[in-house]
């Protein structure tokens, strides 16, 4: 255990302060999880994908949009490549598997941009 948090100690003086705040937001979500996650690192994102979530919550039942939509977290937006974070890996291939195209056209919708989306845990 002690040769990882050194290891990561090391990596974590190489990084600049907005990588820090991505890494340390996910850390207090990963130790919080009942907690709702607040955390962003681009709030050109989380405006987009609130718009997008709008479309989305119309096409979706309650139930499922609350387990799987309502967590998601806008991190990160660059040209046409939006990174969202989620709670586990299973809810990552869920959300790869049954929602990619939906997601992709509220995003287009909303922007009329063709957006690459990436999940992360």
């Amino acid at each position: 255990m002690k040769n990882k948090k050194e290891e990561i100690n090391s990596l974590l003086d190489q990084l600049d302060e907005d990588s820090l705040d991505i890494i340390l937001d996910l850390i207090k979500r990963r130790l919080k999880k009942d907690e709702k996650k607040n955390y962003l690192a681009n709030p050109d994102a989380k405006k987009i994908w609130d718009k997008a979530c709008e479309l989305i919550r119309v096409e979706l039942n309650e139930v499922s949009y609350n387990t799987w939509i309502k967590n998601i977290v806008p991190v990160e937006i660059k040209g046409n490549k939006i990174k969202l974070g989620v709670e586990s890996e299973f809810h990552k291939v869920i959300l790869e598997g049954r929602y990619m195209k939906l997601f992709k056209s509220a995003l287009f919708y909303v922007t009329d941009i063709d957006f690459e989306i990436e999940f992360f845990v």
